[in-house]
């Protein structure tokens, strides 16, 4: 849910407090954020931006900050001040408002999540041991699907890019750890630097879940191999500015088509669509892939990397 939606929610839940309040006012265009001193027929960027700069430098903690940034951050601030006031009080039972005090104090508890370990995914763990066929990996990817665990790629909806009336189904490259394609496919020093440091992450990981050194470091080496091969088809962020790269609708028989190693009909129904329609395979290249993965990789290493 997005921020907007979320405080939304919670300012009902509240009693609408947010309309009680004398809101200060954002202006469209505030003028502290040129820099008139600069020319604009000579450095236009720095006369529209130089004013925010100086006065907002980027954080060390973000890669950017604009206005954007600025009204996420409000937001969040906004929307965790709503739901530690709703947390703080006792809700009705069965209310949204327990149902959100729940969810925080929860994810506050950190003792108990400390505590508890790895006991609240070893029923995953189990799936994932119980798996004998392609046929089983492919299944339990999609009740993974259906938790919001995502492995090999994104199953979302949204609007449909040609036609704002209607929401759809889309199909997304995904199932790599790092943030995207070029983490594995760049051959620069930085990028290589890079690529270590994830390698040791996934050998950390496997520790944490009970391997020993050797095999943690074993298991990290395929999961690597397979996110690299899943990588190497995806699209760049350059390619995915494009709105007509990223669109291909089709339904069940084009999917299946594209990708028939892929048991895509059994995916559908075990998420609960019996019958999909049409959506959008934005990176049809990826999922075509995708489908051959599922050939070519052993039961076995599939086990390792769902772990």
């Amino acid at each position: 849910m997005g921020n907007f939606n979320r405080l939304l929610l919670l300012t009902l839940l509240t009693g609408s407090m947010a309309c009680t309040q004398e809101k200060p006012k954002s202006k469209s265009i505030d003028l502290a954020d040129l820099d008139t001193t600069v020319n604009p027929a000579t450095d236009f960027d720095n006369y529209a931006n130089g004013g925010w700069e100086k006065r907002f430098p980027i954080p060390d903690e973000k890669s950017r900050f604009g206005s954007f940034d600025l009204l996420a951050d409000s937001g969040e601030l906004q929307v965790q001040t709503l739901i530690t006031e709703i947390a703080a009080k006792k809700q009705e039972p069965g209310s949204i408002g327990q149902k959100i005090a729940d969810f925080y104090n929860t994810g506050m508890d950190t003792a108990k999540i400390e505590a508890d370990g790895l006991a609240p995914v070893l029923p995953l763990f189990d799936q994932i041991t119980a798996i004998q066929s392609k046929e089983d990996v492919m299944k339990v990817v999609a009740d993974f699907h259906s938790k919001g665990i995502r492995p090999l790629f994104s199953f979302f909806s949204d609007a449909d890019q040609k036609n704002s009336t209607m929401v759809v189904a889309y199909i997304y490259q995904g199932g790599i750890g790092m943030p995207d394609r070029d983490y594995y496919m760049k051959e620069d020093q930085q990028s290589k630097e890079i690529q270590a440091a994830y390698l040791v992450h996934l050998q950390k990981m496997f520790v944490l879940a009970g391997d020993d050194e050797a095999t943690a470091n074993a298991n990290a080496d395929i999961v690597y191999r397979l996110e690299k091969r899943m990588a190497a088809p995806s699209m760049t962020k350059l390619e995915q500015r494009d709105p007509h790269k990223t669109y291909h609708k089709m339904n069940l028989d084009g999917l299946q088509k594209i990708s028939p190693e892929y048991d895509w009909t059994s995916h559908f129904q075990s998420i609960g669509l019996q019958n999909p329609g049409d959506f959008i395979v934005s990176q049809p290249k990826f999922v075509a892939e995708l489908g051959k993965m599922i050939k070519d990789i052993s039961v076995g290493d599939w086990k390792i990397y769902l772990r």
